[in-house]
């Protein structure tokens, strides 16, 4: 250690001669050979007199490290500077690669100087490198500025093309300008570098010097835009067309006007001085529209403009807006299997040219046989829609967009539309939730209007089935009917099926089950005569007495347009009337009236099979009413099997004569058997009946007196002669039962 001591000593001696000797080239000992990386190493126990290449390596040396840690290199460069070089860098300081093998980017180190006015007069900039240390040179003079500059050789002195060199190492330089008397008021000049030698120039090629005036300016400039007028259009700048931003100023020492479209870049705009009258413009063309209109984008744009004094104050405008029309071909690809036009507003057609970024009103309209699905589009960006599936929509047209429209063939063509009626029931039936479902279905859209008959309540249908799932759904509302319908066209005959749900206070009540099949209108027939049969046992919540044992009659006319018309009277004296169309196929008649004053009603289906009827299902529903002439306990429960009534064959045609006698009993006529004679022609103290003729041929009607005078009603069907008898007046009200079964032998 010693020995090392003393030789870095002598080698820090400038007096000293020391050659260099190797003692030994033996490992884990302090005169070992150390390697390094450039000409010289140190050992025991000398340095070398002389450091070639001006270079000196260091090294850490621990004991038993054999060749020890090489850390780094020292220079010494021109004008005392020291260089220190890691080994990772030792190929950068040789100029083989790297920093040391490249001059850089060379480029001024501010955009601006400025100098008070009380201050020192001179300015200093600065030069500076980035990115490489070999030697390089750079090309620096000051010129005039606009459109206020200061004067050469009075207010600063000029600087001629002055070459900065830059040695190997070096990354910045200073110049040192120097300057005249403060002046009155803010000036500038410019300080640029050029012709870069050995490196590249940066984006920093000119400084501005600012001289601040002895007296600050603090008034803005007054700035307006002339052009473009607000709100005016403005042609796509193509060919010739050309868009003009152009306004005034009123600043003695102004700097620059910069104007912004749509808050992109600042753009310079060149300045005219005429007659002390300052005005800027820039005519933007097809040739600086990537530069000076970048910005502009297709419909309405805006434009502002920033007018700056060398004092720094600066004024900006109000957005001035404008239209920049920009029109490409309008591609329309319908798609689907159907077909349709559109129709836009403002008015376009397909193919013509339309305004990028204006917003249109387009309409579908299907042919005959197709409806419209849906709205889509192709190329990007994807057109918004304000609906897609509505038939009018509006969009913002794009350049490189195609609008589709989506067609597709109707399922509600001929063989579905017309007249479909059916007979509505709840789970459990009740004078609440019978009654008539009727609704006219339309060509192609699907449409339907209609109505709804519960309980004598008449309500309107209206809505439209869905062109693909052919349902339809009614929102849910607070009071009324909610309806969940879906037709099926493929069924024979074709239907309307689902439900209907009763709402009150938004609570939902009853459920009618729907099935409506579509009406017959070519079938005519009639009249049929037909008789509703005694109940054959007493319901079970009434007595014997409490319900009627004669029959019902009626009469069956199906006039034009497959209308069937039933109206007969039933075995309490009840008369009624219902209307419906024969159903397609099966020839099902939808049997529902409702009684005056809502008091009852019937419901069923009759069945028209050459000239035989048959009834199915068939319900008769009368309000309790204490004060009625007959039943006043009613039949609430219609759907009791004891009042469950059906329509039997009917004929049409009366017998050539009635016979002499007919005969009564149950009801009222405890004697059975009660025979009476028929006719007026009776003597008056015999039991007899006077009958007259009815609606139609094989009905009739009249009064018996036996005793007292009693009201009849009844019909010839197929033959039998079918009846009913009603107690005399004054009405009972004790709920003993009136009716009779009036038979003719």
């Amino acid at each position: 250690m010693n020995g090392l001591r003393g030789g870095l000593s002598l080698g820090t001696n400038g007096t000293a001669a020391n050659s260099v000797t190797r003692a030994t080239t033996a490992l884990n000992s302090w005169s070992s050979y150390l390697a390094g990386g450039a000409s010289f190493s140190l050992y025991n126990p000398t340095i070398e007199s002389t450091v070639a290449n001006g270079a000196a390596d260091l090294f850490l040396l621990s004991p038993g490290s054999g060749a020890g840690s090489h850390l780094g290199t020292f220079s010494v460069k021109a004008g005392g500077n020291v260089l220190f070089v890691t080994p990772s860098q030792y190929a950068d300081f040789t100029g083989t690669t790297g920093a040391f093998a490249t001059g850089g980017t060379i480029q001024l180190g501010a955009s601006q100087v400025v100098v008070a006015s009380a201050a020192a007069r001179t300015a200093t900039v600065t030069v500076t490198r980035t990115g490489g240390l070999a030697a390089a040179s750079v090309s620096i003079a000051s010129a005039a500025s606009s459109p206020v500059s200061a004067v050469a050789g009075t207010d600063y002195t000029a600087l001629a093309a002055t070459t900065l060199n830059f040695a190997v190492g070096e990354t910045s330089k200073t110049v040192t300008i120097a300057l005249g008397a403060a002046p009155a008021t803010t000036k500038k000049f410019l300080v640029n570098i050029s012709s870069a030698t050995g490196a590249t120039l940066g984006a920093q090629t000119s400084t501005t010097v600012r001289l601040q005036g002895a007296t600050a300016d603090t008034t803005s400039p007054t700035l307006t835009i002339v052009k473009p007028v607000a709100s005016s259009n403005n042609d796509e700048l193509v060919g010739i067309k050309t868009l003009e931003i152009s306004g005034g100023v009123v600043e003695a020492n102004l700097e620059s006007v910069t104007f912004s479209i749509n808050g992109g870049a600042a753009v310079n705009a060149p300045i005219t001085t005429t007659m002390g009258n300052k005005t800027w413009k820039l005519v933007i063309n097809a040739a600086n529209l990537a530069t000076a209109g970048a910005a502009l984008q297709p419909g309405v744009n805006s434009v502002t403009a920033t007018a700056t004094d060398l004092d720094g104050n600066i004024t900006t405008t109000t957005a001035r807006s404008f239209n920049y029309i920009v029109k490409r071909v309008l591609t329309v690809a319908p798609a689907g299997t159907g077909a349709g036009a559109l129709t836009f507003s403002p008015s376009l057609s397909a193919g013509s040219l339309a305004i990028v970024g204006q917003s249109y009103s387009v309409t579908a309209a299907p042919d005959a046989t197709s409806f419209f699905s849906s709205w889509s589009s192709s190329g990007s960006p994807a057109i918004s829609f304000s609906t897609t599936t509505a038939r009018t929509t509006t969009f913002t047209f794009a350049a490189g967009q195609t609008l589709i429209p989506t067609y597709l063939t109707t399922p509600f063509t001929t063989n579905v539309v017309g007249l479909y009626n059916g007979i509505v029931k709840g789970s459990t039936d009740t004078q609440a939730n019978a009654g008539l479902f009727t609704a006219t279905v339309t060509l192609n859209t699907g449409a339907f209007t209609g109505k709804l008959i519960v309980d004598g309540v008449t309500a309107p249908v209206a809505g439209v089935f869905n062109n693909v799932s052919k349902t339809f759904t009614s929102p849910t509302v607070a009071n009324g009917s909610v309806y969940s319908l879906t037709i099926n066209d493929s069924a024979t005959p074709r239907t309307i099926t689902g439900t209907i749900t009763q709402y009150k206070r938004s609570v939902a009540g009853a459920v009618l089950n729907v099935t409506a099949i579509q009406g017959n209108t070519s079938f005519t027939g009639g009249p049929f005569v037909v008789a509703f049969s005694a109940p054959a046992s007493p319901a079970p919540d009434l007595i014997a007495g409490e319900y009627p044992t004669g029959n019902g009659v009626a009469s069956i006319t199906i006039g034009t347009k497959g209308v069937a018309t039933v109206k007969g009277t039933l075995a309490d004296g009840t008369a009624f009337t219902s209307a419906s169309t024969v159903t397609a196929t099966n020839n099902v008649i939808p049997v529902f009236a409702s009684f005056a004053s809502r008091t009852g009603s019937i419901v069923g289906e009759a069945t028209i099979s050459g000239a035989t009827v048959t009834g199915t299902g068939f319900r008769w529903f009368r309000s309790e009413n204490l004060a009625a002439q007959y039943y006043p306990y009613g039949y609430a429960n219609g759907a009791t099997t004891g009042l469950t009534i059906d329509i039997a064959a009917g004929s049409s045609v009366l017998g050539s004569s009635l016979p002499a006698s007919a005969t009564f009993s149950g009801g009222e006529f405890a004697a059975a058997s009660q025979t009476v004679n028929v006719g007026a022609t009776s003597t008056a103290a015999a039991a007899k009946m006077v009958i007259t003729a009815g609606i139609n041929k094989g009905e009739w009607a009249g009064n018996a007196t036996y005793p007292g005078k009693h009201i009849i009603g009844g019909a010839n069907v197929n033959g039998v002669n079918y009846g009913y008898i009603l107690s005399p007046l004054p009405a009972h009200t004790d709920g003993s039962g009136q009716g009779s079964l009036v038979v003719f032998p």
